[in-house]
This record gives C-alpha cells, sequence and structure tokens, in this order.
C-alpha cells in the first residue's frame, strides 16, 4: 500500500518546510491541492482567493525536493453554498441552466490550462482533475471532453479523486470506478480517462 499526503488547506501552504520535513519519512507520494477557488453570483465559475501562484509553485517545488512523486490537483469550489455546511465544500457545485453548466466546464478548462502550465513547469508526476464534484458527474461528455483537453496539454498520467461514499453506480464510468476503488495510480502508476 502507497501513501499520499494531501497539501490543500491554507496552514499546509504557510507551513509546507516543516511540513515536509515531519511527513518525507512515511509519504510516498505529495498531492498538491490548488487553493479553493470560490465563486460569486457576478462570476458564477471561480474567482481566486487566499493563496496565489508564487505559493502553489513553491509547495510544488518543496515535494518535488523530498524525492516523492508528486501530484497536482486542480479543485474549483461551489458557485452558491450558502446555509450549507461545509460551505466551502466543491461537492455543492450545481446549476439549474445549461448555460451556467456550460460557463462552468469552459471556466474549469481555462483553470485547468492555467495549472498545466504551472504543473509542466515544475514537473509534476501526475494530475488529478477535480474532486468530489457529486452533482456533476451525471455530466459525463462534459467529463469527456475535459479529459479530452486535458489529454492535448499533457503526457502525465490523469485521474480524478472520488469519495468512497459518493453512490458511483448512479453517477460516474464504470471505469473511472474501478480505477478510483482500485487504485490504479498506485498500482501501476497510470490511470485511465478512457
Amino acid at each position: 500500500m502507497k501513501f499520499a499526503y494531501t497539501i490543500w488547506d491554507k496552514k499546509h501552504y504557510n507551513n509546507i518546510d516543516s511540513l515536509i520535513d515531519e511527513t518525507k519519512d512515511v509519504a510516498d507520494y505529495y498531492i498538491v491541492t490548488t487553493w479553493p477557488y470560490l465563486a460569486t453570483d457576478k462570476d458564477p465559475a471561480f474567482v481566486e482567493d487566499g493563496l496565489g501562484e508564487p505559493q502553489l509553485t513553491y509547495a510544488l517545488a518543496k515535494c518535488k525536493d523530498s524525492g516523492k512523486k508528486v501530484g497536482l490537483q486542480v479543485i474549483p469550489t461551489p458557485k452558491d453554498s450558502r446555509g450549507k455546511e461545509p460551505n466551502w465544500w466543491q461537492g455543492w457545485v450545481y446549476f439549474d441552466t445549461e448555460s451556467d453548466w456550460n460557463t462552468f466546464f469552459q471556466d474549469f478548462r481555462d483553470t485547468l490550462q492555467k495549472h498545466f502550465t504551472i504543473g509542466e513547469n515544475a514537473g509534476v508526476d501526475f494530475y488529478l482533475l477535480g474532486a468530489e464534484l457529486v452533482a456533476t458527474l451525471s455530466r459525463e461528455e462534459d467529463w469527456r471532453n475535459l479529459f479530452t483537453f486535458a489529454k492535448s496539454q499533457t503526457s502525465k498520467p490523469l485521474g480524478y479523486s472520488h469519495h468512497f461514499c459518493h453512490p458511483l453506480k448512479y453517477y460516474y464510468r464504470l471505469a473511472l470506478a474501478f480505477a478510483v476503488i482500485f487504485g490504479y495510480f498506485f498500482r501501476r502508476d497510470k490511470i485511465y480517462a478512457d
């Protein structure tokens, strides 16, 4: 079994040097998660908040310096999560109109393009495109298009981070569910999007 340590919180970024020192003997991989993208009613997709590219680049460099494999996980967060707890969880992403869904996936694609540039410059070993985006999982064509675009931007392995409590049989493709449940990345050093 392999152990991946995820850098995802502001406190992780702010203490990245000591965090790497404390975990490098137990972590087999590092997954650096982009700081959440908060969205407003004025901007139906993403508005960056909190940490910026310098912190992300530094965290990736520190993880690479550890000698471990490093992944970059790009996660959008909700358009509107008022009244929901935790209010930052990306699983609350949901839209009522097709236009809003199209805007979401276009902006997700633009966000990915920016982070592919950062990731390739940092020498990351794999990418995870989103995590726990429950309401999006029925939108198979949008996800296929997103992975097709991603494969045109990088030759590195691609994946998606799923939460085990989600009803996979209703929402997502069987191939990807098997890849997540049985850990294809860790067993075969590959995640297949097809």
